[in-house]
């Protein structure tokens, strides 16, 4: 019975510890919005999306409250205004420190053809001869 409750314990100390880092690593990503309740905000919701799975965003500001009013989580990713550099620095600085031999990214920039010019904007077509270049409306998206 006591190597269970051990086991256990292992267990929620591991998971405590991984917990505890991603918090650290969510209050440095929040130093990127000049506000403060923005900045609790941003922690609260990004670990409402692990929690929730990786959900869409609905799904992390439901995990918290579904009383509260919703409208304040939207436009933190709406019209917050955010400073990229300070953004990912500490996720890159992160990474370097976990991995200090080798760092690859990779990156995809990809376009979704739209048809209403109210949600979009003209992209060129990847599609289109070389010699002429064909502009399409798109919506762009970039993976990292």
């Amino acid at each position: 019975m006591e190597s269970v409750a051990a086991a256990g314990n292992a267990v929620r100390d591991r998971f405590g510890l991984l917990f505890a880092g991603i918090k650290r690593l969510l209050g440095q990503w929040a130093l990127a919005l000049p506000d403060p309740r923005a900045r609790e905000r941003l922690v609260r919701l990004g670990i409402g999306l692990l929690d929730a799975g990786g959900g869409p965003l609905t799904q992390a500001i439901g995990f918290h409250a579904m009383d509260r009013d919703w409208s304040a989580d939207y436009r933190l990713f709406t019209i917050t205004a955010w400073d990229v550099d300070r953004l990912f620095r500490p996720i890159i600085q992160e990474c370097v420190r976990n991995s200090p031999k080798m760092l690859f990214a990779a990156q995809d920039d990809s376009i979704v053809h739209k048809s209403s010019p109210k949600i979009s904007s003209y992209a060129r077509d990847p599609l289109g001869p070389k010699f002429r270049p064909n502009f399409v409306l798109a919506q762009r998206f970039t993976f990292t």
